[in-house]
């Protein structure tokens, strides 16, 4: 009985974390898993909850294997659920952008001893929308040279750039955190103060190429930079 009571306990305790997450705990939530899958938290929450009530109605019946054998697997079910709290405050940064992103970090390493051929054609001005538009202007700079922009971003001051000089960045997924990618664009301050490190800064400027090693990366010359406060959903994709 008492193995039963403990698989219906653990059962229940994942199924009050998964509601709990996706009723009450959604900013959590969103730093997480991409919005389009956050079904698959509630539907784990129903499932859980079903096979809550099948051990309740078997909680009489003998189990194969004693508790003293079984305990460690159960024990060990629920140690993902004592990292609540550092879910609830750990954020992507500037040290996880380093990590999964090396390549960026040689071409910092280079930036300052390469010749930084810029151009900005005349072309309309053009507002850009914010979220939509990170990933393809950092892709594909060319496209979009001369182009007025806005985007919201995290900062990222280095030594190994040019004092005007700081990488905006964001990270993007597919399915949720685990997979999370970084995309940055170079940002020429022009004057204003030095953003904080992993600050979230709106920046507006326009857009002209970067070119590092025969790679051409996208770069804002900021006509205003203004701290943000964190969006609800940080990613994009």
């Amino acid at each position: 009985m008492i193995t039963r009571l403990l698989q219906a306990g653990i059962m229940g305790a994942w199924a009050t974390f998964f509601t709990w997450l996706f009723a009450v705990e959604q900013p959590t939530l969103a730093r997480l898993l991409h919005p389009r899958l956050w079904w698959l938290v509630l539907a784990g929450a129903v499932v859980l909850l079903i096979f809550l009530g099948v051990a309740l109605r078997r909680i009489k019946m003998p189990t194969a294997q004693p508790l003293r054998w079984s305990w460690p697997a159960y024990l060990i079910l629920l140690v993902p659920l004592c990292f609540v709290g550092q879910m609830q405050s750990a954020r992507f940064d500037s040290q996880t952008f380093r990590d999964r992103s090396p390549s960026a970090i040689e071409t910092m390493a280079t930036v300052q001893e390469q010749e930084i051929q810029q151009a900005t054609p005349e072309t309309p001005d053009i507002a850009t929308p914010v979220e939509e538009s990170f990933i393809q202007i950092a892709q594909d700079p060319q496209r979009h040279v001369g182009r007025r922009v806005e985007l919201l971003c995290q900062a990222l001051p280095d030594t190994r750039l040019p004092d005007d000089q700081f990488i905006c960045y964001r990270f993007r997924i597919n399915c949720c955190a685990a997979d999370a990618q970084p995309v940055f664009i170079f940002v020429n301050r022009q004057g204003s103060p030095p953003p904080a490190k992993d600050a979230w800064m709106r920046v507006k400027g326009r857009l002209s190429p970067h070119t590092v090693n025969g790679l051409t990366f996208a770069l804002i010359q900021a006509e205003s930079l203004q701290s943000e406060a964190e969006p609800s959903f940080p990613f994009i994709f």
